[in-house]
């Protein structure tokens, strides 16, 4: 029982870098965010894992002194959970400076640690009471390695508790962006975040109880206990690399108060135009050509500039001027400057919302999105939406105070 027990918590450690391989080869392929998140966030929990299962079964010393770096490890997860979701859940998304916060723990740590680890692995106690003299807990009734596993967990637990609550204002957030929105893809991709989420916490809290379960090292329950972590394992890397956040984007854009549901995606029956029909262009070409242009209007925003031409745009893409006004028409039913509004419409409901934005004037927010005048600002904003640009940031701010 004990080798089949040791077994599968290596599984479960080599499982989630299985993952983390997967989930970065995805990354490479379609530039997607999250996807990198996932893929770290994998590789620390395997990483979590493997120094866990150092301390609960007997390995050769040099192995087993890599425990102390579990905490370390441990203070990744969530902020590397949070970021990913935070990457699936907003269609703008962007890592800031700022973010590097989440991680302090986790650096913090590692610098408390590695000195710990070094005088250990060096056979140089005698400084332990020097260095870490007050973090030993001597001064503490009963045994200090309880109490320092215990303190231990407790802040990982309160770092969860943190996270629960930034999780759920994530949420609430998307779901008031969803509420007039039909779009089917949104909602599945919604509880399969949810799921994701759930799936991560119950994994997290497994891991924080395990030594209050009174699990024995070779008993049936401690193998019932590895399952369902691995079962949660499989549970939650399928729910987090399943959904593309492209899907989900394309029923955000421009979704807000109002029913604007503009057409950013592509029309589900192509237009069989005369003129296309002796086209040097098949259907791989067509759909390859197409999947690269949705990436580069989303990630990298070429629409922002107001003198941008088609054939600016197809050299970005490598292809000529032709073929692209060939894809725009047949796939979104739409000359070239009407496709470009409609991304610049987006933008403009986006910044309406950005607390950064509210000192900007309408001619402002449309300079910034591309506009190269008012009059055609207004023109196209009110052919998207049904509204003029006045109206409609009114009525978005109004709504925010009502809320």
């Amino acid at each position: 029982m004990e080798i089949f027990n040791h077994s599968l918590w290596l599984l479960i450690s080599y499982q989630s870098l299985g993952f983390s391989f997967f989930a970065i080869y995805l990354f490479i392929k379609d530039r997607q965010i999250p996807r990198l998140y996932f893929g770290l966030y994998m590789v620390s929990f395997g990483i979590n894992i493997f120094l866990l299962h150092l301390h609960l079964f007997e390995h050769d010393r040099s192995l087993t002194s890599l425990f102390p770096f579990v905490l370390a490890t441990g203070f990744t997860l969530m902020p590397l959970f949070y970021l990913l979701l935070k990457s699936q859940l907003n269609d703008n998304y962007r890592f800031e400076a700022n973010e590097i916060m989440h991680f302090v723990p986790f650096i913090i740590s590692t610098v408390t640690i590695a000195p710990f680890w070094i005088l250990i692995t060096s056979n140089r106690p005698e400084y332990l009471d020097l260095i870490y003299g007050i973090f030993l807990l001597k001064k503490w009734p009963g045994h200090q390695s309880f109490l320092i596993e215990t303190s231990m967990v407790s802040f990982i637990s309160l770092q969860m508790v943190f996270y629960m609550y930034k999780t759920n204002l994530l949420f609430v957030k998307v779901n008031r962006r969803l509420e007039n929105t039909n779009c089917k893809n949104a909602r599945v991709f919604i509880s399969g975040c949810k799921t994701f989420a759930w799936s991560f916490f119950m994994l997290i809290v497994l891991l924080i109880l395990r030594n209050y379960l009174h699990i024995g090292e070779h008993t049936i329950s401690n193998t019932v206990y590895i399952l369902a972590l691995i079962t949660l394992n499989i549970g939650h890397a399928y729910f987090g690399m399943q959904f593309s956040d492209k899907e989900f984007s394309s029923c955000l854009i421009g979704n807000d108060i109002t029913d604007f549901k503009p057409n950013l995606a592509p029309i589900e029956n192509k237009i069989k135009e005369s003129k296309y029909e002796n086209s040097c262009l098949c259907e791989e070409l067509k759909d390859d050509l197409l999947k690269r242009l949705i990436v580069l209007m989303e990630e990298q925003e070429p629409y922002l500039k107001s003198n941008l031409k088609i054939e600016d745009l197809a050299a970005m893409l490598n292809t000529n001027s032709k073929y692209l006004s060939q894809i725009i028409n047949e796939h979104y039913n739409k000359n070239f400057a009407n496709y470009l509004n409609g991304y610049r419409c987006s933008k403009v409901i986006k910044l309406f919302d950005d607390p950064a934005y509210d000192d900007y004037s309408l001619d402002g927010i449309a300079e910034t999105c591309g506009f190269h005048s008012r009059s055609s600002f207004v023109a196209a904003f009110k052919k998207t939406t049904g509204q003029l640009p006045s109206v409609y940031r009114n009525s978005s701010q109004n709504a925010e105070k009502s809320d």
